[in-house]
């Protein structure tokens, strides 16, 4: 009997790990579309500032540096939306990874797991 009860409880401990983990995949895909949405309004801002610069430097109204600094901010927050969306295609394959075995283990367990993300 004591070690039925202790199959038990490893087996509730197992599950409660699995939950958690895929409630803190969850909040990380969660932070991860923040920050893609975040990223995108950034880019655009930059794309907006360097292709002013472009237009000032050649109306004769900036100089050449001021564009070129222009068009790196565009670069960097170019870089920065391709991290974030990689981020977060990482993040929704890791939570969709872990979704399917909370479900195979709940299959074990007897299909009795009321939580789902």
């Amino acid at each position: 009997q004591a070690q039925a009860s202790a199959a038990g409880v490893r087996e509730l401990r197992t599950r409660q790990l699995a939950e958690t983990q895929i409630f803190e995949d969850h909040a990380r895909t969660t932070t991860a579309r923040d920050r893609v949405h975040a990223a995108e309004i950034t880019h655009a801002a930059s794309a907006r500032a360097a292709s002013d610069a472009t237009a000032r430097f050649e109306a004769g109204t900036t100089t050449q540096l001021d564009q070129i600094q222009a068009e790196r901010d565009r670069v960097a927050a170019e870089l920065a939306l391709i991290q974030a969306r990689a981020e977060l295609r990482t993040a929704i394959a890791l939570l969709a990874i872990r979704s399917h075995e909370f479900d195979a283990l709940c299959r074990l367990a007897g299909g009795d797991c009321a939580w789902r993300p």
